[in-house]
């Protein structure tokens, strides 16, 4: 498996690591997560930070995440809709099946309040988010 080549400076907030959200989610899972790069349609690379670990059958969950605390800007909001668009078309073309997840730290789940616009998005788009909180809870979002 290939790394993606780096995207730039990363726009997430400092504070809680990616790493540490993933791990907390692959606990409450149960399930082995690690980052992972897919070629789709023979020459489209694309990464996921969270997949199961078998690389010889189509992955069961795609995990994105955004990890950080402080003030949330419009660039880690932008993220977190991209990487919405990217868990939904990659489970498209490579596993109808999966579980699409938008793993976020706290600080990022206040983009997912009622009435705005993108939680319903993404719940019409059966993407779930899980929030994971400083001390390693998760918990799922509905509705």
């Amino acid at each position: 498996m290939t790394s993606l080549p780096p995207r730039g400076p990363d726009p997430r907030p400092s504070g809680s690591s990616d790493e540490a959200v993933l791990a907390a989610l692959s606990t409450h899972l149960g399930v082995p997560l690690a980052p992972r790069t897919f070629t789709v349609r023979g020459d489209v690379r694309v990464g996921v930070d969270g997949a199961d670990a078998a690389s010889d059958a189509p992955p069961r969950f795609l995990v994105t995440v955004n990890g950080g605390s402080g003030q949330l800007k419009s660039l880690q909001r932008n993220r977190v809709i991209a990487d919405a668009f990217k868990l939904d078309w990659l489970r498209g073309v490579l596993a109808p099946g999966a579980r699409a997840v938008l793993a976020v730290s706290e600080p990022y789940g206040r983009l997912f309040v009622a009435g705005a616009w993108l939680p319903v998005a993404v719940r019409e788009r059966g993407i779930e988010v899980a929030v994971v909180s400083a001390t390693g809870g998760v918990r799922f979002l509905h509705g």
